[in-house]
């Protein structure tokens, strides 16, 4: 009786020895994802990123360029002040050429013309109404061509700044060259026109220095 007890025994050990090891083989060779049976792993696909397009980097001005654009701007500068001395120099000719040459004949022969031509259009008359009228003289500045026509707008020399009577009176002086628009010149002799200051004395009449 003991002997068939031993027995079952150490065949119970066994077959529980090999159920134990059959166990851990297949617990150790068989993969089952999510504790399912049969299940085929899918392995996941990397997508592929494509690279971000290169943005178009903006034109860089070269040296040479600047260099270029710097010399052509340097020269237009430089042609505008050519101009301009060339200007004041036909403006400063017209000056010199002015009075230097006019000789005492010329000058009596001029005042008579003037007063002749401007005297006729010069409203004086609206400063002799008043009792003090020979105070209100007036100088001015006049440009002619070569042909004696006047140039741009008479300027005032005294007072600068014409106010008052002084203001009426530079009105009516220029007013009456206006009006005759110009003074006949001996064109040969001046060339690069010429250069007139006026004096209009109510008392006196019209002279030029």
């Amino acid at each position: 009786m003991t002997e068939l007890t031993n027995e079952i025994s150490e065949k119970t050990a066994i077959t529980f020895e090999n159920k134990e090891k059959l166990s851990n083989k297949e617990a150790t060779t068989t993969i089952t994802p999510d504790a399912q049976k049969n299940v085929e792993i899918v392995k996941g696909l990397v997508e592929k990123s494509n690279m971000p397009l290169s943005r178009s980097l903006p034109e860089i001005t070269t040296t040479s360029k600047l260099e270029d654009d710097l010399n052509v701007n340097f020269q237009d500068t430089i042609d505008k002040l050519v101009e301009t001395v060339n200007q004041n120099s036909e403006i400063s000719g017209i000056n010199d050429n002015s009075q230097a040459s006019i000789s005492t004949i010329e000058k009596l022969k001029l005042r008579k013309s003037i007063n002749q031509l401007i005297g006729r259009y010069w409203n004086k008359g609206i400063l002799i109404g008043g009792s003090d009228f020979e105070n209100y003289v007036v100088k001015v500045e006049i440009l002619l061509d070569t042909e004696g026509n006047i140039i741009g707008n008479v300027r005032p020399i005294s007072p600068i700044v014409p106010y008052g009577r002084y203001a009426i009176a530079f009105r009516e002086a220029s007013n009456a060259i206006k009006a005759v628009g110009k003074i006949p010149i001996p064109s040969e002799k001046y060339k690069k026109g010429l250069k007139l200051k006026l004096t209009f004395d109510p008392a006196l009449g019209i002279g030029f220095d």
